[in-house]
This record gives C-alpha cells, structure tokens and sequence, in this order.
C-alpha cells in the first residue's frame, strides 16, 4: 500500500510541477507565482485536519443528537 501512496505522491509532483507551468500568468497569478513550489501537505497535517473534523462532527451530534439520522429514522 505505501508503494501505491508513494506512486500518488509522485504523480501529484509531476502534475504540479508540470501543468500548472503551463497556465496562463495573467488569468491565474498565483498559481504561476507558486508553480515552482511543490505542495507540501505532510502525513501528520493530513492527520490533524481528519481528527478535527472527526471532533467537529461529534461536536455537531452533541448539539443536535437528531441531526443526521435523516428522514429514514423517522425525523
């Protein structure tokens, strides 16, 4: 499985250091600005956005325990 992790990383890279060179500078200046720069999204931030929106929905449940059962429970 981390072959296959490894193997999205790369063409993520490739992607970015490639199609994003070719967009227009002037419709998109950012992302020529950036083009150089790789995305740099570590394990550990992927983690730490997936745990908080783990804590933001149990956080939402708690206010409003109804709140996503939907009309199959009978709401």
């Amino acid at each position: 499985m981390l072959g296959g992790v490894a193997d999205v990383r790369a063409a993520d890279e490739a992607s970015w250091s490639h199609e994003y060179r070719l967009v227009d500078a002037q419709g998109f200046p950012n992302i020529t600005r950036l083009s150089t720069q790789p995305a740099e999204v570590t394990d550990d931030e992927i983690f730490l956005a997936r745990v908080q929106a783990l804590i933001t929905a149990i956080e939402q449940r708690v206010r409003d325990p109804r709140e996503g059962q939907g009309a199959s429970a009978g709401v």
